[in-house]
This record gives structure tokens, C-alpha cells and sequence, in this order.
């Protein structure tokens, strides 16, 4: 086995440990967390075993959906066929698959930390990834969260083997396929979309072809082709991957009164595709009678999505803090990595800007704040030992003095 192998697999093993230990405290401190409730993602899931159909996430609805992407309620469908439908089993065994990506995410790191930046950022990444509680607990949460990091984790690897010296594929292959992993990340999180076009343009301009550029966003486009004509075909409308944007804005802009879990059952009354007119209707009432309203509120959920959860000795704001260090220094060294994590740090989280702010919404993207720390903590390490060795190289010239006047 190679030493990055070994390393690689160290990683992983620390990482999957971690995030055993901290599974079984809190599931025994809370054990809702192995229940399935009115979770979207378990709702679909049993109706794709029992209609073979997409659709009716939550309780009393009828007919197709397209209010979560396609890849996690298929992923927990396919645990319920060997574990039961909603079933505590089965509860616990997507645990363990998000555990598994989370770890797995940490491997990611060590590899793009080793060959864009230095083997001791590699490892510095992963091992914080590894040891975090803050992302040691992330697999608790029953949503698509774990799987996205993952996804957008290769696809940050790719895209940079991609551009950057040393690409490891053909001249025009791993354009596409860097476009077509973004695209995949997109079918489990649409946030992770955003970033596309503008991460095109620097695919572009690194490679000096305009192909690659394009090539990219084909890669991006044909992945999550199929899905949209899916929902064309079923809704008579376009809809891109998802069907809640505005019910999300909607949501965060006025209130929770009218979700489909409430007791409005506005959403089960007028369908999927209803719903979301109504509630694009109001939210952009609501902007255009309360502009400065909704200009505010944006900004505080601007702070709000780089600061949550704002416990654990505020974490949230000391990594923010640490990754605006760690870009600033990835750029002062000339690092063409800096634009590519300034772009997808910037772009992917305006939806939640503007609609609804909540903790595990920046998961997808802290891989890339884990890596602007460990980068900034190597070059912190570095300016330390510079600093060691000026300090002592007076004290050794005295000495040395001292040495030759005694003989």
C-alpha cells in the first residue's frame, strides 16, 4: 500500500470512529433521531416502493412530485427494501450511510489538499475533517446533507484536476466530467448548481479553450437533463430538478403557517403545482409592498447562514473567521484555487440568502472551509518557525563567540 494510501485510509478509519462514538451518545440521549416521523425524504420513499411513483411527501397528498431531488429518497428507498419501510432498522442504516460519506468527504480533502497545496495541508484537512464534532454529528440529521458534501466534494477535486497543473485526464474529458459531477451534486442539493456557470468561466480561462468551458456545463446539463424532462412530462411546467423554491421563500420570508405539514393543508388542497403559484404569489406580494423588509431580512440571513449554530464556543463564526484567512493567504501565494473556492462560497448560497437559513444548509461547502484552515494553519506553523529560528540565530552567534574568545 502507498503512503498516501495508508494515510488516505487513516483518515477514513479516525473518521468513521469519530462519528460511531458520536452516533451512539447522542441516539442514546436522543432517540428521535432513529425515528422517521414526517420526514419528506422517508414519505417518498415508501411511495416509490408502494406506487412506484414519486410523489406524496407528505401526509394526505396525492400525486407526483418533484419537491426533493431524485437521489436521496431513491437512496433511503433502496435501505427500506433490506431494512423495512420506516422502520427503526432502517432509520439506523441511513445513519450509517451518511456516517460513511461523511467520512469518506475527509479522504476527498487529504487528496486535494496533497496535490494542489502541500501533503501537510492534505492531512491537516482531513484529520480536522475526521475529529470535528460539529461535522461528526451531521449524519444524525435524516436528509440529503451528507450525500451532497460528498458529491460536491469529487466534484471540487475534479474540477480542480481539471484546470490546475497536474491533471491526471485527457485534454477535453475532464472538463465534462467535472461539469457532469456538479451535476450529479446538483440532483441531490440544487443549491450546489449555483456555482456552475461562473465556475465554467474559470474552467475557461485556466485552460485558455473555450470548449473546456462549454464542455463543462454540458457535463452539468446532461446529468440533470433527464430529471427535469421527468418533471416537464408530469407537471406540463419546467422545473429544474425542484419544485419548493418559492415555497421556501415563502417559508422564510412569511412564516411557516401554511407548510404542508400544518394544518392549513393548503398544499394538499391545491397540489404540488398550485401551491407553489400561491406561494410565489404572496412572497412576491410581500417583497414588493416590503422591499425594505425583505432587503433586511436577507442581510441578517446573510450573517445568519455563516454563523449557525451559534453555540459550540460560536465554531460557526471562528471557521468562517479562519476560511476568510486561510482564501486570503490561498491567494497572497498565488494559488488559482483561491478564485475557484471564492466562487463557490460566494454563488451557492444566495437561495438561502433570500428565502430560509438553517444549519446543515452550509454543510455542502465547509469541505472547502476545512481546507482554507488547514491551509491557513500550515502557513501559521510555518511563520512560527521562521520566527523560532530569527529569535535563536542571535543567541547561537553570542555563543558561538563566547566558544572562540575561551580558546
Amino acid at each position: 500500500m502507498s503512503p498516501g494510501a495508508r494515510k488516505s485510509l487513516a483518515i477514513f478509519v479516525t473518521a468513521a470512529g469519530v462519528r460511531a462514538i458520536f452516533i451512539s451518545y447522542f441516539l442514546r440521549k436522543l432517540p428521535h433521531f432513529s425515528e422517521w416521523g414526517i420526514n419528506e425524504a422517508g414519505v417518498i420513499a415508501r411511495s416509490l416502493l408502494l406506487s412506484h411513483s414519486f410523489s406524496a411527501p407528505f401526509h394526505d397528498a396525492h400525486g407526483p412530485s418533484a419537491w426533493l431531488a431524485p437521489i436521496y429518497p431513491g437512496m433511503v428507498s433502496a435501505v427500506f427494501v433490506v431494512f423495512g419501510i420506516q422502520t427503526h432498522a432502517s432509520a439506523l442504516a441511513v445513519i450509517a450511510v451518511n456516517a460513511l460519506c461523511s467520512a469518506l468527504v475527509g479522504v476527498v480533502l487529504y487528496r486535494i489538499g496533497a496535490e494542489f497545496f502541500s501533503e501537510p495541508v492534505g492531512q491537516t484537512a482531513g484529520l480536522l475533517w475526521a475529529v470535528s464534532p460539529a461535522v461528526a454529528i451531521m449524519p444524525l440529521v435524516n436528509w440529503d446533507t451528507c450525500v451532497s458534501t460528498l458529491l460536491a466534494a469529487f466534484a471540487v477535486l475534479l474540477t480542480l484536476r481539471s484546470v490546475l497543473p497536474g491533471a491526471i485526464l485527457s485534454r477535453d474529458r475532464p472538463h465534462f466530467i467535472a461539469g457532469a459531477m456538479w451535476g450529479l451534486a446538483g440532483l441531490s442539493s440544487p443549491a450546489l448548481l449555483a456555482p456552475v456557470p461562473f465556475l465554467a468561466v474559470w474552467s475557461w480561462a485556466g485552460s485558455k479553450r473555450l470548449k473546456a468551458g462549454a464542455l463543462f456545463v454540458v457535463g452539468a446539463c446532461l446529468l440533470i437533463l433527464p430529471w427535469t424532462l421527468r418533471n416537464y412530462l408530469v407537471f406540463q411546467k419546467f422545473i429544474p430538478v425542484r419544485s419548493n423554491f418559492w415555497a421556501e421563500m415563502s417559508y422564510g420570508n412569511l412564516g411557516f403557517q401554511n407548510h404542508a405539514t400544518g394544518d392549513w393543508m393548503e398544499y394538499q388542497r391545491l397540489g404540488e403545482v398550485g401551491f407553489g403559484a400561491v406561494s410565489k404569489q404572496r412572497t412576491l406580494q410581500y417583497i414588493h409592498d416590503h422591499p425594505i423588509d425583505f432587503a433586511k431580512h436577507t442581510l441578517y440571513r446573510t450573517g445568519q447562514f455563516w454563523i449557525v449554530p451559534e453555540g459550540m464556543w460560536r465554531f460557526s463564526f471562528w471557521l468562517t473567521l479562519a476560511t476568510l484567512l486561510g482564501l486570503w493567504l490561498i491567494a497572497r501565494k498565488n494559488r488559482p484555487a483561491a478564485l475557484m473556492f471564492a466562487i463557490i462560497l460566494t454563488t451557492y448560497p444566495i437561495v438561502y440568502y433570500i428565502s430560509f437559513v438553517f444549519s446543515r444548509y452550509r454543510h455542502p461547502v465547509e469541505p472547502i472551509m476545512y481546507l482554507s484552515l488547514a491551509f491557513l494553519l500550515i502557513e501559521l506553523g510555518k511563520y512560527l518557525r521562521r520566527r523560532g529560528a530569527i529569535s535563536s540565530r542571535p543567541r547561537m552567534t553570542h555563543l558561538a563567540r563566547d566558544t572562540s574568545s575561551m580558546k
